[in-house]
């Protein structure tokens, strides 16, 4: 019903900047933020370095 309406992706940048606010770390185990991450490098230093190659990124 909102498919392609750039819902997801705005919810995601939301969470994705709460957690750079509160200092946390993400690891995007649900492929849509892994995907999102992916086409927003900008937000991949959330992503403990460690973790990334698991993640593809």
């Amino acid at each position: 019903m909102y498919e392609g309406q750039g819902l997801g992706g705005t919810l995601v940048r939301f969470a994705l900047d709460d957690a750079r606010k509160r200092g946390l770390s993400v690891y995007p185990d649900c492929p849509f933020v892994r995907g999102w991450i992916e086409k927003h490098p900008d937000y991949v230093d959330l992503v403990p370095v460690e973790a990334r190659p698991q993640y593809g990124l």
